[in-house]
């Protein structure tokens, strides 16, 4: 994810990080994905398009939740295509 989202330190990544790179168009559906998943335990599967330094790139997105010792888990996997 972090050359996905071009995060050079490798630290924790936060949804406000990479957000202003989702295409306004895919906002929505990305929310209601995470919603679904977080309130419904829905997997989240999702493709969404971002801007990338090397041009315009699509995302597939996956994610489950689970818990563990008591406390929510999530576990997911981001694959980029360039256009």
């Amino acid at each position: 994810m972090y050359e996905i989202y071009e995060v050079t330190s490798k630290k924790e990544i936060f949804p406000f990080e990479v957000s202003k790179l989702i295409h306004a168009d895919d906002t929505a559906h990305i929310e209601l994905g995470i919603t679904n998943l977080i309130e419904k335990s829905i997997p989240y599967v999702n493709q969404h398009r971002i801007k990338h330094s090397k041009g315009n790139c699509i995302v597939n997105a996956t994610a489950i939740i689970f818990e563990e010792n008591n406390k929510p888990l999530i576990i997911g996997s981001s694959k980029a295509y360039l256009e």
